[in-house]
């Protein structure tokens, strides 16, 4: 994978800058507090330039620190680690994996090509929505992986810039992964940590997405509207065949059976997690000899890197930062909870635009707990404001998600680079355009007693 130039430059003011920030942490915090923050704030910032294969790496040392200079105790670690989270990703992996088998991501972007009929716009409008749809009943981060992949190709044979498409569905699959439980890694560790149903999200992020697609669409449209030829782009003959029917009818068969049992799994009184890995088992005798293929799909490494970063957020919680944090958001907010939101959403949202949001949601899981405790304030408002902050936030800047990262670093590999400034004119567009949205959302459904 490429690795992207990083967008920060370490100038002298900026190093001055870092010595009075450090003073002025050592006049308000204790010496295993500054620790705490040291280790993490570093992390975080080596997670947010290191290329996609050093993040585990990278967090799980900095999880070793936390452990080695005992500001978490061992008897303390495995409590850290949310397993349910890192289960139903595990699960849907193996069945995203059994999908890419069967050729269901090449045949989906062959069919979008043919029934575009030859419009640049049509086939825009058709992939990311479909990038929209996937990202939210499968996994944003390997849905854009197969998308952009399938987009070049298509865009080579058209003979057009893929940079418009790619661009267009990295942002969808980051609006479109919100919309439920299992669409991306911020909200399957909402959805452990606040205990919701998984029809949950589609009741109170479903209708946010829905207002916040077409006004995503408007804005790419018009940005790249001299870039989209205006006149037909001939099709080529060729068409991408299914090679094996069975298998891909199989595939489809159990991606929509796990889809349907997650939307009920509260009526069996079944985990997601549950369903997600013993599902992912079923998908795995389905393959037959393709088992080692669809294992292989499995992303390792990033189920390492949730492990380490509960453990990294686990020794914020021992220093007693995150109760730090939790009682400055109450002096601010008091026991009003639409300020409260207000707080949570745009501060997770712009921080989640310059750093990754998986770490930041983290963050603020503990605090919400602790300030919904103490401030008497119901934490449903909060939960949402955070989930909506974290996905929008992450259409900011190029490295908003790991899904931006990814993208264009496997865009960049092929020959197609979109510049930090090139991504950060249309993205921050984009997130002030939907925060808008989302605050309005917020409002209307707080004042009607909804959340």
């Amino acid at each position: 994978m490429v690795r992207t130039a990083p967008p920060y430059r370490l100038t002298l003011g900026g190093v001055g800058v870092l010595v009075l920030v450090g003073a002025y942490l050592t006049q308000i915090l204790a010496w295993n507090q500054i620790l705490a923050l040291t280790i993490f704030v570093v992390t975080y910032f080596l997670i947010t330039v290191a290329v996609e294969e050093e993040r585990a790496i990278v967090t799980m040392f900095g999880a070793f620190l936390m452990w080695f200079l005992q500001i978490v105790p061992s008897d303390k670690i495995a409590g850290y680690i949310d397993l349910r989270a890192i289960m139903l990703l595990f699960g849907m992996m193996l069945i995203a994996g059994f999908l890419k088998r069967a050729g269901f991501f090449s045949w989906l972007g062959y069919y979008l090509m043919k029934v575009s009929r030859g419009s640049s716009r049509l086939l825009l409008i058709y992939l990311s929505l479909s990038t929209a749809l996937l990202s939210a009943l499968v996994n944003e981060i390997t849905v854009i992986v197969f998308m952009v992949l399938v987009t070049i190709d298509i865009c080579r044979k058209m003979e057009i810039s893929p940079r418009p498409y790619i661009i267009s569905e990295i942002m969808i699959a980051n609006v479109g992964g919100s919309a439920t439980a299992i669409g991306s890694p911020p909200n399957i560790m909402i959805l452990t940590a606040a205990e919701f149903r998984v029809v949950d999200f589609l009741v109170n992020m479903g209708p946010v997405v829905a207002l916040a697609l077409p006004v995503l669409m408007a804005i790419v449209l018009f940005w790249y509207r001299n870039e989209l030829p205006k006149e037909k782009i001939s099709i080529p003959i060729s068409a991408n065949k299914i090679e094996d029917r069975r298998l891909f009818t199989l595939s489809v068969g159990a991606f929509i059976v796990t889809a349907a049992l997650l939307i009920v799994h509260d009526l069996f009184h079944i985990s997601p997690a549950v369903i997600a890995v013993v599902m992912g088992i079923v998908v795995l005798f389905l393959a037959g000899r393709g088992q080692r293929m669809v294992l292989n799909e499995v992303d390792w490494p990033t189920l390492l890197f949730f492990a380490s970063l509960f453990v990294l957020v686990g020794g914020l919680n021992e220093a007693g930062l995150l109760n730090m944090l939790s009682s400055g958001i109450q002096n601010i907010a008091g026991s009003n909870g639409v300020l409260a939101s207000i707080l949570i959403l745009w501060t997770v949202s712009l921080t989640s635009a310059v750093v990754d949001n998986i770490p930041m949601v983290a963050a603020f899981i503990p605090v919400i707990k602790e300030y919904s405790v103490s401030a008497g304030v119901p934490a449903n408002i909060l939960w949402w404001s955070m989930a909506l902050g974290a996905a929008f936030g992450a259409n900011g800047t190029a490295i908003g998600s790991s899904a931006n990262i990814i993208s264009l670093s496997l865009a960049e590999k092929n020959g197609y680079r979109v510049t930090f400034m090139e991504f950060l004119k249309i993205g921050m567009l984009v997130l002030f355009a939907t925060l808008a949205l989302s605050q309005l959302v917020i409002f209307v459904r707080f004042a009607r007693g909804l959340w």
